[in-house]
C-alpha cells in the first residue's frame, strides 16, 4: 500500500476572508509608513493581524480584553450618534477616508471571534480600529508586549502547525483516490454486470465465501494498522506542537542547579 497518500498536508488554508475598512492615514501608517516591515520586522498584515486579533482576541488575552474595554466606548457612541442623524436628531459624526485591507482566518478561529462580538455586543470593525489604529498605530504598550510575546514564543508557527494536524487527523485520514479504490475493491464482483435476481442469486451461490473473507480481513487489519500508526504519530506531533517553550533564564538556572549537584555528589 502506498504511504505517501498517508502523509500530513504542508499547510491547511485560511478559508475565511476578512475585509477590513481602515483609516486611510492608519494604513498607510502601517504599510507605506513601514510602522509594520520596518519597526517591528513583520512579514506583512496578516502576521500583524494573526498577532492581535487571534492570539489577543481569539484566544481571550487579559491584557488586550481590558485595552478593548477602555477603547471601544468611542466607537460605541459614534454609532448611536450616526444611528441617530439618520433621523435627524442629531448632526452625523465625521468620517474618515478609508483603505481597505485584507486578511485570512482559519475556519474555528473565525468563528470563535464572531461569537466574542456577539457576547460583547460589538461590531467586528470597531475591535479592529481599536487594535490596529488606537493599539498599533499609537504603539500601545499591551499591543506591543503582545508582538513580542508572540514572536519570542513563536506563537503563529505553532498554532499553524497545531490547525494542521487536528485537521489532518480527524478528518483527511483518506485521500478521495483511496476511498474510489476501496469502492472499486468492495464492489468489483458487480463491475459490468446487471443487478437482476438471477444474478444476484448466482453470484451468492458461488461465491467462495471463505476467501472472500479472508481478503476482506487482510485489507481491513491493514487499514486498521495504518490508521493506528498514523495516529500515534500525529498525537506525538501535536503534543510536541502545543509544548510550551522554556524562559531561557529558567533554563541556564537548572543548568547551573545541576551542575552544583554535580560538584556536591563529586
Amino acid at each position: 500500500m502506498d504511504e505517501s497518500k498517508f502523509s500530513i498536508p504542508s499547510k491547511i488554508e485560511r478559508n475565511k476572508k476578512i475585509n477590513y475598512r481602515c483609516p486611510r492615514w492608519a494604513a498607510t501608517k502601517m504599510l507605506n509608513g513601514g510602522l509594520i516591515k520596518k519597526t517591528y520586522e513583520l512579514k506583512s498584515f496578516q502576521e500583524l493581524f494573526d498577532y492581535l486579533v487571534v492570539s489577543g482576541v481569539v484566544y481571550l488575552k487579559p491584557s488586550i480584553l481590558e485595552f478593548l474595554k477602555k477603547e471601544m466606548p468611542k466607537y460605541k457612541d459614534k454609532y448611536v450618534q450616526m444611528s441617530l442623524a439618520k433621523f435627524g436628531k442629531t448632526d452625523a459624526p465625521e468620517y474618515d477616508r478609508y483603505m481597505q485591507l485584507q486578511a485570512f482566518m482559519y475556519e474555528q478561529d473565525f468563528h470563535a471571534f464572531n461569537n466574542f462580538c456577539i457576547e460583547n455586543n460589538v461590531k467586528p470593525v470597531w475591535v479592529y480600529h481599536c487594535l490596529f489604529v488606537d493599539g498599533f498605530c499609537a504603539e500601545a504598550p499591551e499591543i506591543i508586549d503582545l508582538i513580542k510575546e508572540c514572536r519570542e514564543k513563536k506563537i503563529r508557527s505553532r498554532k499553524n502547525t497545531v490547525a494542521r494536524l487536528v485537521k489532518d487527523k480527524y478528518i483527511d485520514v483518506l485521500s478521495s483516490r483511496d476511498c474510489n479504490s476501496l469502492l472499486a475493491h468492495l464492489t468489483k464482483k458487480f463491475d459490468k454486470k446487471e443487478f437482476d435476481e438471477n444474478l444476484l442469486v448466482e453470484f451468492i451461490e458461488n461465491e467462495n465465501r471463505v476467501k472472500e473473507k479472508e481478503t476482506e480481513q487482510q485489507i481491513d487489519d491493514e487499514l486498521n494498522s495504518k490508521f493506528d500508526s498514523i495516529k500515534q504519530s500525529r498525537e506525538k506531533e501535536l503534543e510536541d506542537a502545543v509544548e510550551p517553550i522554556l524562559d531561557e533564564g529558567l533554563t541556564k538556572s537548572k543548568k547551573k542547579l545541576g551542575s552544583k549537584h554535580a560538584r556536591k555528589d563529586g
